[in-house]
This record gives structure tokens, sequence and C-alpha cells, in this order.
């Protein structure tokens, strides 16, 4: 007789295993108790095959979604809804090694709550309608998955303010986004972007004045617009680097 895979504690989709099963011949089940508080009786290879992940709540969604007649999903009245693209979105980047996203998500544990997998509709319903056009779906804290209270409709300059790779600066003792420093410091965010990008410290991205400032600009080196190096602000017009 093959030895008992043990089981106890672990989790498969919905399902968490809290102990064995009464046998059933010689085929082992588990006890497990389903996210929704049911519990259900399951065969160990069934867990194991991915062939059972809830008491079956799952299912009944799926057909209360597909009852609903949302027609987000279908382009027979029209384009797919942004709400319906970003979910099927965010799924892709999480669970499909294949996605050219998935190192940044599912590759670094980032995961879609259980409730939203399993339902647009459930999704919809915690996150709402995107405000605008201009809003896409962000993650509050970029070290948790989507989960309720953990995402929010944001502008791409929003996003910008919380990505991982983001730089900050300490203005007046506090700890700020380089976009928050420039309205702090009433700087343009524009100007200040482009000269990191050219090499520059946040800092002095920052607070650096534009044109010729009594030798500021000493030992720093910069490019015209044909790609040239430019000493000193000297053939630029007397302007500094990067404005």
């Amino acid at each position: 007789m093959a030895k008992r895979i043990e089981l106890g504690g672990r989790r498969f989709g919905k399902l968490t295993v809290i102990g064995l099963a009464r046998p059933k011949g010689y085929t082992t089940y588990w006890l497990c108790r389903c996210e929704c508080g049911a519990e259900k009786s399951v065969r160990g290879a069934h867990l194991r095959g991915g062939l059972i992940i809830s008491c079956g709540c799952v299912g009944s969604r799926r057909r209360f979604d597909a009852s609903r007649k949302h027609g987000e999903s279908h382009s027979t009245t029209g384009p797919r809804s942004r709400e319906y693209t970003t979910w099927k979105a965010i799924k892709q980047r999480c669970y499909n090694p294949n996605n050219p996203r998935y190192g940044d998500y599912g590759g670094r544990g980032i995961t879609v709550c259980a409730k939203w997998r399993w339902s647009f509709s459930a999704f919809l319903d915690d996150v709402g309608r995107a405000p605008s056009k201009k809003h896409t779906l962000d993650r509050i804290d970029n070290g948790k998955g989507y989960e309720p209270g953990n995402v929010r409709w944001a502008t791409q300059k929003e996003q910008n303010r919380n990505k991982r790779s983001n730089h900050r600066v300490v203005i007046e003792g506090e700890n700020l986004s380089l976009a928050d420093a420039a309205d702090r410091l009433g700087v343009p965010y524009a100007r200040v972007i482009t000269r990191v990008m050219r090499g520059w410290s946040p800092m002095d991205a920052l607070t650096k004045p534009v044109g010729n400032n009594a030798g500021r600009w000493n030992n720093h080196k910069s490019q015209d617009r044909r790609g040239r190096p430019v000493l000193n602000g000297s053939s630029n017009g007397g302007r500094s680097p990067g404005d």
C-alpha cells in the first residue's frame, strides 16, 4: 500500500485541510474548510491535482455571474469594459508565467485574492468603476497583492509616486517621493525627472537653479540636443544642463 502524503494544514485554492476524513475503501479523503465556512471531504489526489479548489461555491458564483449577463466580457454591443479588461490583466500578470510582466507580479509572489480571482462581479462590487479613462488600477502597498483595501483607481502621476523604483528625498525632515518634493518646492516635475534621467542626483535635480549661476555648474557634465558633451553650461546659451 502506497505511503499516504500528509496534507494537513495545507491550502488548495479556497480550501484548507483541517484533518483526515473518514476513509472510503482504500482511498484517503481529507476534511477541508472552505473560505465561505463550509466543510467538505475531498480525495487527496483531487486536491494535489487542483481538480477541486472549493466546496462548490466557486462554481456557484461563476454560474451566478453568467446568469447576471453583465455583458462586459463580450463585444457584441461594443468593446470590453475598462474594468473587465483590468480584471483579466491583473490575473494574467499574477498567474501566467508566459505573461511579459509576470516577473514583476506573480514572480514576486503578488496574487489576486480568491474573492476577486474567481468573480468579476465581486471585483467590480469592491473597486467600483474607473473615474475616467486616465485612471488605472494601482496597489497602495506594492508589497501586497490585489485585495480589498489595497487597490485604488489612480492617474499615472499618482501611480508614479507609488512605484517601487521611485526616488525618495528628505525635505524638511520628511521623506517624499520625487513628485511630491517637486510640488513642495514649486519646481516643475517634468524638469526634475528629465534631469534625473540624464544622471543628476535627485536632490540636485530639485534644487539646482536654471541658468549659469556663479559657476555652480562646474564639474557637471551634460549633453546638448545632439548628444554632444556640454561642460559648465558654456555651449547652451548659459542655461543649466537639462533645462
